[in-house]
C-alpha cells in the first residue's frame, strides 16, 4: 500500500493505514505505541524518503492484529489477520 499523507509523521501514517485495512476508525485501535517505539519509528524515518528502499530498510511488527512492514514513508504494508491476537491474561 503506497499513499501520499503529506508531512505526517510515519507513526500517524502507519496507524491509518491499519485502521484503513481493518475498515475502523482509528481511534478504535489500541495505541500504537503498544507495539512500537513510535519515537523510534518516526526517527528513523524522519528524513529519509524512497531512497531508503535502496538500502533495504524493513521494519515489519504486529500491530492491531495486523502484519505491518515498513519500508519507506511511502511504502506501509498491512495485512490484517496475518497475527493471531494476543491471548487475554486472567489472574
Amino acid at each position: 500500500m503506497s499513499t501520499d499523507y503529506g508531512r505526517d509523521p510515519i507513526s500517524t501514517r502507519v496507524i491509518e493505514a491499519v485502521a484503513r485495512a481493518r475498515g475502523v476508525d482509528f481511534t478504535e485501535l489500541p495505541p500504537l505505541y503498544e507495539a512500537v517505539d513510535t519515537d523510534a519509528l518516526d526517527a528513523l524515518f524522519v528524513s529519509r524518503s524512497t531512497d531508503v528502499a535502496d538500502v533495504g530498510l524493513r521494519l515489519q511488527f504486529s500491530y492491531a492484529e495486523c502484519e505491518v512492514v515498513v519500508r519507506s514513508i511511502e511504502d506501509i504494508e498491512v495485512r490484517w489477520g496475518a497475527v493471531e491476537p494476543e491471548p487475554a491474561v486472567s489472574n
